[in-house]
């Protein structure tokens, strides 16, 4: 798995300034992934999202535009 170094970072850093013992980086990185898969059940347009995504990154990541880019429908 590939992050932005933004991402990254918050990653790393959000569980720590929660001030819960306990709570880790994968326990983040858990629940968002259970969210963004109900909220995807529930209708979430994730093909577009995707693609709009990687067409925004691709303008500040040399990286994305090297792994190629999907399509957008016309």
């Amino acid at each position: 798995m590939s992050l932005t170094p933004e991402l990254r970072r918050w990653v790393k850093t959000t569980p720590a300034s929660l001030g819960l013992e306990g709570v880790s980086s994968s326990d983040l990185v858990r629940l968002a992934l259970t969210r963004l898969r109900q909220d995807v059940d529930g209708g979430l347009p994730l093909a577009d999202l995707l693609i709009a995504q990687a067409h925004e990154e691709a303008r500040q990541l040399t990286g994305r535009r090297n792994r190629g880019m999907p399509t957008r429908e016309q």
